[in-house]
């Protein structure tokens, strides 16, 4: 009798382990692909990430601008730093030309 009850229990706690040993490979590999994932999103250049930086560069620019402006530093002061941007924009458009790129940047 004692025999039966062992064995029952032993099959009873054999299929719980089983049903969750299945549980815990199901989670194993749901990890493994969301790990994959994450070290490809990680390893990839973000192209919105440059684009979002470029935003910020050009606003900062734009803002640089309003607050001579604001300042009231005078026209000689506004044109320099305008003719500054303007010189590095067009030393960046022959660097790019020169490497045989026609890509501009805005």
């Amino acid at each position: 009798m004692l025999n039966k009850i062992y064995n029952f229990f032993k099959v009873v706690s054999l299929a719980k382990y089983s049903e969750l040993e299945h549980q815990y490979n199901i989670l194993r590999i749901e990890f493994d692909r969301l790990k994959m994932e994450y070290e490809r999103l990680r390893n990839k250049p973000d192209e919105q990430a440059f684009k979002i930086e470029q935003l910020e560069k050009r606003i900062a620019q734009v803002e640089r601008t309003n607050q001579l402006l604001m300042r009231g530093l005078g026209i000689d002061e506004f044109t320099r730093v305008l003719q500054e941007a303007e010189d590095k924009e067009k030393r960046r458009y022959k660097k790019n030309k020169s490497k045989g790129s026609e890509k501009t940047y805005e």
